[in-house]
C-alpha cells in the first residue's frame, strides 16, 4: 500500500494476516470480552492481556487510548473503544483512537496494522465513516477485517 492510500476493508482470518501488528477493540476495564475472536486473541497473547488488565485496573487506560504490545510477533494493538466488556462501542471513543493512530503511529513504531471490526453489525455503519475520516490520508497501511472468516486469506496490500 502506498502512503496516503487510505484504509482497506476485507473479510477473512486476521490471524492469517502478514501485517506487522494486529489490532483489537477492547474496553477500559481490561476485561476480556466474550466473543470467540477476543478469546482467540487472549489465547495468542496472554501476557499482553495480563499487562493491559493491570494498566486498566490502575486507571491508566482511558477511552480512545491505543496500547501497543511489542513483545510478540506480530505486535498487538489494543484500542479502548468501550468502557466495559459489554455495551456499546462509542463513536467518540473510536474517533479518539483513530486520531491517536493517525498522529502517533510513527512514534509507536507501527509499520502496518490489521484490525478487527470495532463494533457489532448495528454499530458498524456509524463507526466506519469515523475510521475513514481520520485514516483516509494516513501513511500507515491499515486493513480492517470487517468480518472474521476463519481459515480464509484476505487480500492485503502487503501480501500482493
Amino acid at each position: 500500500m502506498l502512503p496516503g492510500m487510505g484504509t482497506v476493508y476485507v473479510q477473512g482470518d486476521i490471524f492469517l494476516s502478514r501485517a506487522p501488528a494486529l489490532g483489537l477493540g477492547t474496553n477500559t476495564q481490561g476485561a476480556v470480552e466474550s466473543s470467540p475472536l477476543a478469546a482467540a486473541f487472549l489465547d495468542r497473547y496472554p501476557a499482553a492481556f495480563a499487562a493491559y488488565r493491570k494498566q486498566a485496573r490502575a486507571g491508566r487506560i482511558r477511552p480512545g487510548d491505543v496500547w501497543v504490545w511489542r513483545e510478540a510477533a506480530p505486535w498487538l494493538v489494543l484500542l479502548a473503544v468501550r468502557t466495559g466488556p459489554s455495551g456499546a462501542t462509542r463513536p467518540r471513543h473510536v474517533e479518539a483512537a483513530m486520531q491517536r493512530l493517525a498522529r502517533d503511529w510513527q512514534r509507536e513504531g507501527l509499520r502496518g496494522l490489521a484490525v478487527t471490526c470495532l463494533g457489532d453489525d448495528t454499530e458498524w455503519p456509524y463507526l466506519r465513516p469515523v475510521i475513514d475520516l481520520w485514516l483516509a490520508n494516513s501513511p500507515l497501511p491499515i486493513v480492517i477485517y470487517e468480518a472474521h472468516r476463519p481459515g480464509v486469506w484476505a487480500l492485503e496490500p502487503w501480501s500482493s
